[in-house]
């Protein structure tokens, strides 16, 4: 297939490509970062998030009462909560060790399941908002695998920028709060 059919992956290659360059011709001081599966409350709910699968799932979670999932599941990723992302970016605008690498994957460096992610939604929907959403997916194929993911941030390591922990619940829950809040807040103001 022609390298025109991927322009959103081709414009970022270019430009990560454009960054390092310039960056190591000491034009300026660049620096590109991977992000793994984020997630995290925005600042409205207009903001362009919902495609995230963590973001998606919370308001599914408070729309319809369920969390939907199009595969089996048991595909790995890496998951890391917007505030651990903005911390990061804080520590490397602060570094003066960028000499070494200008390229960052930004992650937890541990692998979960997209199900096991659900599992956590559905659970921590229960004790923040009181009820237990129905968790629907795909059954796996016999000879489906779950592979795990590893997801190296050794670069941010060697900087001394460790990312605190796996998943955090406080993020999932404000971002919980905030769908309840402007989901289901609003459609019951349009209703009275």
């Amino acid at each position: 297939m022609g390298d025109w059919l991927y322009p959103y992956t081709n414009s970022h290659l270019v430009g990560e490509h454009a960054v390092l360059t310039a960056n190591s011709r000491e034009e300026f001081q660049g620096i590109v970062l991977h992000l793994s599966i984020t997630f995290g409350r925005p600042m409205n709910k207009d903001v362009n998030c919902w495609m995230l699968l963590v973001n998606d799932l919370c308001g599914q979670a408070v729309q319809a009462h369920k969390l939907v999932l199009q595969s089996s599941g048991l595909q790995h990723r890496d998951f890391i909560g917007l505030t651990e992302v903005c911390c990061v970016v804080e520590k490397l605008i602060d570094s003066d060790q960028l000499k070494q690498s200008n390229l960052f994957n930004v992650g937890a460096g541990v692998s979960k399941s997209v199900l096991a992610m659900a599992q956590l939604i559905r659970q921590r929907c229960t004790k923040v908002l009181g009820f237990t959403p129905v968790l629907q997916y795909k059954k796996s194929s016999i000879d489906e695998q779950s592979a795990t993911l590893t997801y190296h941030t050794d670069n941010l390591s060697a900087l001394g920028i460790i990312c605190k922990s796996q998943i955090k619940t406080v993020e999932i829950d404000k971002l919980l709060q905030f769908c309840q809040m402007s989901f289901i807040h609003k459609n019951s103001l349009e209703h009275e």
